[in-house]
């Protein structure tokens, strides 16, 4: 059964107060130990998602490459994805543990009280990097607060769960864009950038997607009915050919495809996608081993996205730097 959100803050809440009074239970590991454990939860390698949105949703508002407050939001982004991941974790501990017992929360690793304190903490510092990048940057904060909290309990109803996470990262594209901007109001940003927030968001929801077939399992533990359980993984390969490629349409004149080095990017990105959605089409048992050429090429297609403000030598550099770290993570068993 699924850990309850409530029940998760109020063991945050308790050990904060016990570490306060100095009365925290010690910990039989080193700090780098702790630290390191943190780090693999939070899952770096999937932090190319909403950092890839808000340096796309940046460069639709034409940000310069020496925008500070942009690589700062980028950077509160991925941490507050990383917020999420260790919260999920704890979440679906006991559904992990049947199916995935290697994971950190399975395994012991992460107890609940100081990993929600911690998670709390990094939470409170990203909201305080978006304001002071952008005044109005609390308004998407709080909607991509608002989604994260809300997302398990979305994910139990097909499409669900990935217009949440699709919105998730819009909100992130929202920011970059923000950022992008500090001297325009919210809604005029807004306006402007609707484009690349549809296009960022549905990138978000088709990747959940694959997810998803490769997780039928573990989501039929705790009760979550997606797309891949109502359609079978076959139904739900064939719906992500054709949202493939309604993106790619809709991505036509956006950063995805403006400029020759954005264009060799998505291709690649593209292909990839491809690649897992014809393995699923052809046997429901690879969906496993599809999601890998899933993660890659939803992350280049992401990063597409972003080519305006990378350059080509920035944009190639920060695809092979996110494929090396997405490989890591797999051959670990970490992704």
């Amino acid at each position: 059964m699924a850990r309850p959100l409530g029940a998760l803050l109020g063991e945050g809440l308790r050990w904060a107060g016990a570490f306060a009074r100095g009365r925290a239970p010690r910990s039989p590991h080193s700090l780098a130990r702790r630290a390191g454990v943190l780090l693999e939860a939070m899952r770096p390698h999937y932090f190319v998602f909403p950092a890839g949105a808000v340096l796309a949703g940046a460069a639709s508002a034409g940000a310069a490459r020496s925008a500070a407050g942009v690589w700062l939001m980028a950077a509160a982004a991925g941490v507050g994805w990383g917020v999420g991941q260790l919260l999920n974790d704890l979440h679906d501990r006991e559904a992990d543990a049947l199916v995935e017992p290697g994971r950190a929360a399975p395994r012991g690793d992460l107890p609940e009280g100081p990993t929600v304190a911690i998670a709390a903490a990094l939470g409170i510092a990203v909201a305080a990097v978006a304001v002071s990048v952008h005044p109005r940057a609390w308004c998407a904060a709080v909607v991509a607060a608002a989604l994260l909290i809300g997302y398990d309990l979305a994910k139990r109803v097909p499409l669900l769960g990935n217009a949440v996470h699709g919105a998730l990262v819009a909100s992130a594209a929202a920011l970059g864009a923000l950022a992008a901007q500090p001297a325009l109001g919210l809604g005029e940003v807004l306006h402007r950038a609707r484009p690349t927030l549809l296009v960022a968001g549905g990138l978000a929801a088709l990747y959940l997607q694959a997810n998803y077939e490769k997780d039928r399992a573990s989501d039929a533990a705790v009760g979550a009915r997606t797309l891949a359980h109502l359609a079978g993984v076959r139904g739900s390969a064939a719906v992500r050919a054709l949202a493939l490629a309604g993106l790619l349409l809709a991505a036509r004149g956006d950063p995805w495809l403006r400029t020759p080095a954005a264009l060799v990017v998505a291709a690649a990105g593209a292909s990839l996608v491809v690649a897992s959605i014809v393995g699923s089409l052809l046997r429901e048992r690879a969906a496993i081993g599809a999601y890998r050429a899933a993660v890659h090429g939803h992350a280049l297609l992401m990063l597409a996205g972003a080519a305006d403000l990378l350059g080509a030598p920035g944009l190639a550099a920060t695809a092979l730097a996110s494929a090396a770290a997405i490989e890591r993570a797999f051959r670990r068993g970490g992704a």
